[in-house]
């Protein structure tokens, strides 16, 4: 039997300096010559034998067959032989730089390096090193990084390595969840600083600390968990079960700042560190760790102190989200009932309310109330989900809620801190209901269960709103979202049993139990319509709140004048019709105004519509720039393209529909008249052309007259291009564009008729394009503001070419002398090479249309320079763009 030499020595002892499987003609003496010799250049070397370790491990791991009994202990003992070779190198190496190259490979180098050899090995080395080892690399991250500050590394030292950027990229790596041991030894070193930081006398220490602080016993070191608070068995939940119980919401514990920057600092290490993906054992833990801290901290009477414990308790809370979205989240609902919990983590923020009233303005609180209510999402979303006692478990927390603003009413303590935290809880908790209701029509046993609990949720959540508003009037950015929350949710019973019914909705005999509030908060919003300057947030929320107003016919009925439709409009006109009012900012309000309208367009009766369309259409008519009321103009036109855009009852339709020529006339006017009017600015001019481009794209199927589309082009030819400034003309190009370009698509009978004039409009867009696409002057470099201006409007140019190409029955026959007129403008200038490059693109597609007559007309009738300048583009078109289309043609068949 043939047995290779290789084999033989293939069989590496344990010695982990026997590197025999590698190199079989080199014998024992010689590699324990090689380790033990001293050399001048040792870190090197060392290098180099870690490597060779390496090496043999993976030659180790690689042959076939069985794994024999001296194979294991040659894997452990180079994985740990690689490990610990450099311990005091890496400890002394924190703040140093290497780059990667050998020959830089030196005494204060030496450290980086050896660390880049163990990250990049991480999935070798980590199965075979024994737990200490294990912790000894994750006490490497956790320290560095804690050093250095969460999110601090900085690699502004160009492709240098440092052993803290090596960290946090193997923090954030999504190779670390699948190195357990290494994943695991890091949490728990995490978990143990953050005992550290809380230590106190036993009197005082939370009991889920106190018994989190006590080390693992030999019996679980083990197993493949080693170090867990509890074992990976049943029993584990039996223990956190205990644990969890023994946690009281006593906070006690104060911290001073350092210890507070530390301890944040912890918390995003933890949450980077991908809690998502823990196991079981390991989601308790770090579970009730949070719970412990939630239920201890305690903050100091300074701002500063109380800032940074709201940082601390925001990433609490940010992690406990996190854990309810893991693999494990079914482990947390088995340690307690689910409003036990949310009882034990909501507590301790009422029991601090007067510690925290100095940090109502501070950002931490605000940013606390969104952490805290994406929590409360998660978890009673969780609870509805589960369907396990979830009626139960809803009416745990709600009384808990109750009882809370009873003992508050009653004592008089009414803490503007425990009412903005009671309110985010009752509002997370209605709107979680309410979407479950509304998802639960085919579900008897869901929709007979949850509209009592709606009902007892907008009782309390409305009587601490009327408290709120009663004291302090209406809160921009808390109160008014919560309104409209209020409002939603007392109105959802009603549309389930409208639906139900098949009948329209139906206001109860009873009424709403809290119109006084909403008509109250509806006169202020209105109020503050006109002088919310340039705070979008607000103003979208209090759109978002008369939408719903709208939609209730109890709150928006005639009777009540001042808040009424009349009213409503006026006052979104007012808005409208702001000086800072930009068509950014517009367009950031159009989902809500486009909602607000359509709601309006459906609550009002035929004779409120025809009343609100001609309200509208009277602001756009060209006498009101006469008087000197462009502001009404302005506000009448965006909210005539956002009527158009809107979907309305048949009847309704029929309305504004029959307003429309009157619309498209006053349009024309309108552009006539800025056109004329240089003062008047651009502004009317452009949202004329978007009310005409929405108007014309909204009307296919509409517009039976021809010549109402055909009034568009008159509005087109009359603005002119060459005499705007470059921020105007890139906008009035646009809108230009699109009008012609809502005319090709939706308007295609009218464009049969009237393609001559479509390409004279479209003509001097091409025309403009190319006088101002010139080539620079030779001391002119780089792209400029203008050339970039200019390059969009050829990319413009460009698409409607391939537009037009696309439509051959409309423009074959024109085809050629559009590529006439482009080859004449063409020869009188130098373009710039780029603009050229897509107005030559688009034209090509128009050569596709041109037929051999056409060529030999083109050919007969261009000037002899024209006619070279088109002979080059008829050769760059057959070489670049047909024999392409021709290949594609051919592929295709």
């Amino acid at each position: 039997k043939y047995i290779s030499p290789a084999g033989q020595a293939g069989r590496a002892g344990t010695d982990c300096w026997n590197h025999s499987c590698l190199l079989p003609w080199v014998g024992l003496a010689e590699w324990k010559a090689v380790a033990q010799a001293p050399v001048t250049d040792g870190e090197l070397s060392r290098h180099f034998l870690q490597l060779l370790s390496l090496q043999k491990m993976k030659r180790i791991m690689m042959e076939p067959g069985d794994k024999t009994e001296t194979d294991l202990p040659s894997l452990r003992a180079a994985a740990a032989s690689v490990v610990s070779s450099g311990r005091a190198a890496v400890g002394r190496a924190s703040a140093r730089w290497w780059d990667g190259e050998l020959s830089t490979l030196n005494g204060e180098t030496y450290g980086v390096a050896h660390w880049h050899l163990l990250t990049s090995n991480l999935p070798l080395l980590v199965p075979f090193l024994p737990p200490e080892e294990v912790t000894y690399l994750a006490e490497v991250v956790i320290t560095n990084l804690l050093q250095k500050g969460t999110g601090e590394v900085r690699q502004d030292e160009g492709s240098l390595l440092s052993i803290p950027a090596m960290c946090q990229s193997l923090l954030s790596s999504e190779l670390l969840p699948e190195i357990q041991p290494l994943h695991h030894a890091i949490l728990l070193g995490l978990t143990q600083r953050v005992r550290g930081l809380t230590a106190a006398p036993s009197a005082e220490l939370p009991t889920g600390l106190q018994l989190a602080r006590s080390g693992p016993d030999e019996e679980h070191r083990g197993c493949s968990n080693w170090g867990l608070l509890f074992s990976p068995q049943d029993s584990s939940l039996l223990d956190a079960q205990s644990i969890f119980s023994t946690i009281k919401v006593s906070p006690l514990l104060t911290l001073p700042e350092e210890r507070l920057d530390l301890l944040s600092r912890i918390l995003d290490l933890l949450s980077t560190l991908r809690l998502d993906c823990l196991s079981n054992a390991d989601h308790l833990q770090c579970f009730l760790l949070l719970v412990s801290l939630i239920t201890t901290l305690k903050p100091r009477s300074e701002k500063s102190n109380i800032s940074k414990y709201l940082q601390v308790l925001d990433k609490c809370y940010f992690l406990l989200t996190v854990l309810l979205t893991g693999a494990n989240e079914k482990a947390v609902f088995r340690l307690a009932h689910a409003g036990n919990i949310l009882e034990k983590v909501l507590a301790p923020l009422f029991l601090m309310s007067s510690e925290l009233s100095p940090s109502l303005e501070s950002p931490a609180w605000s940013e606390l109330l969104h952490t805290l209510q994406c929590f409360l999402s998660n978890f009673i979303q969780k609870i509805v989900e589960r369907k396990q006692s979830m009626c139960l478990n809803l009416e745990q927390i709600i009384t808990f809620l109750s009882n809370y603003w009873e003992k508050a009413m009653a004592k008089e303590e009414r803490k503007i801190v425990a009412e903005q935290l009671l309110v985010v809880a009752l509002l997370t908790l209605s709107c979680v209901v309410r979407t479950a209701l509304q998802q639960s029509e085919k579900s008897r046993h869901k929709s007979r269960a949850l509209p009592p609990l709606l009902t007892q949720l907008t009782g309390l959540l409305g009587s601490v709103l009327q408290s709120r508003f009663d004291r302090g009037g209406l809160d921009q950015s808390f109160n008014v979202p919560c309104v409209t929350a209020l409002l939603e949710a007392e109105l959802c019973p009603r549309e389930e049993q409208s639906d139900g019914t098949g009948e329209g909705r139906i206001p109860d005999k009873e009424g709403l139990k809290h119109s006084d509030l909403y008509q109250s908060i509806c006169s202020q919003v209105l109020q503050h319509l006109a002088t919310s300057a340039h705070d979008l947030e607000p103003l979208q929320k209090q759109l978002e709140f008369l939408q719903v107003f709208c939609s209730s016919p109890e709150l928006c009925s005639d009777r009540n004048v001042k808040t009424g439709i009349p009213s409503i409009l006026g006052a979104v006109k007012t808005l409208l019709a702001a000086p800072w009012m930009t068509s950014p900012f517009v367009r950031s309000l159009d989902s809500q105004l486009i909602g607000l309208l359509t709601c309006m367009s459906e609550r009002c009766t035929d004779h409120q519509f025809y009343l609100l369309v001609k309200s509208i259409t009277q602001g756009i008519e060209v006498a009101n720039l006469w008087k000197g009321r462009h502001p009404d103009v302005v506000s009448s036109l965006i909210l005539t393209t956002i009527l158009l855009k809107c979907s309305s009852r048949e009847n309704a339709e029929k309305t504004l529909w029959f307003a429309v020529p009157q619309i498209i006339t006053a349009l024309l006017a309108l552009c006539k008249k800025t056109a004329l009017d240089e003062h008047l600015g651009c502004k009317i001019t452009l949202l004329s052309l978007e009310a005409l481009a929405v108007l014309i794209q909204q009307g296919e199927g509409m517009l039976t007259n021809p010549h109402h589309v055909t009034l568009a082009f008159d509005a087109l030819l009359c603005i002119p291009l060459d005499q705007l400034k470059l921020d105007e003309y890139a906008g009035v190009f646009q809108a230009i564009h699109e009008v012609l370009f809502s005319i090709i698509q939706s308007q295609p009978k009218v464009l049969f008729n009237a393609a001559p004039t479509f390409l004279k409009c479209f003509n001097r867009l091409v025309l403009s394009v190319v006088h101002k696409g010139r080539q620079k002057a030779a001391g002119e470099k780089g792209m400029t503001m203008e050339s970039k201006v200019i390059l969009d409007c050829a990319h413009l140019v460009e698409r409607m070419y391939t537009h037009i190409a696309a439509k051959p029955e409309e423009f074959a026959m024109f085809s050629a002398f559009m590529v006439a007129e482009y080859i004449n403008e063409l020869q009188k200038v130098t373009l710039n090479a780029d603009v050229k490059k897509l107005l030559a693109a688009g034209v090509y597609h128009l050569l596709d249309l041109v037929t051999e007559n056409d060529l030999r007309f083109l050919n007969a009738s261009l000037h002899l320079g024209v006619r070279e300048v088109f002979k080059e583009l008829y050769g760059d078109y057959v070489r670049y763009h047909k024999s392409k289309r021709q290949g594609e043609e051919e592929y295709t068949a």
